[in-house]
């Protein structure tokens, strides 16, 4: 009968060399999935920014043709209230009408400056 005995050894320090190793490949690998993660949200958020941007868009160019027309019409009707045929009742609500046209395509230009000011940050996070 013969008993064999193996003894393995490693050192501690190539043990612990390893285990640090795996960590920082670990640590390298989390934060590729953060930066992926952030690199898809703001890809996303650039979508909604230019989506926002080109509603924007739409609504601004409805809003400057309605104050287009509200200033015709104004003109028409201070055609007719100087000629008589209109009362200063329905002069005053045309230029109400015009006012609120007005107001309505300066919100439409704010927003559209807004909205390209966030598609510019969100360029500027993709690439900063």
């Amino acid at each position: 009968e013969s008993i064999i005995a193996l003894t393995f050894e490693v050192p501690l320090g190539v043990r612990a060399a390893k285990g640090r190793a795996a960590m920082a490949a670990a640590a390298t690998r989390e934060v590729a999935y953060q930066h992926q993660a952030l690199a898809a949200q703001l890809f996303r958020d650039l979508q909604v920014s230019l989506t926002a941007l080109a509603f924007n868009q739409n609504i601004l160019v409805s809003s400057q043709e309605q104050e287009v027309l509200a200033l015709e019409l104004l003109a028409q009707e201070q055609i007719r209230f100087k000629e008589g045929e209109s009362t200063q009742f329905v002069l005053i609500s045309r230029e109400k009408v015009a006012l609120e046209a007005q107001l309505k395509r300066i919100d439409a230009t704010i927003d559209r400056f807004r909205n390209e000011l966030m598609v510019h940050a969100t360029l500027a996070k993709l690439t900063g």
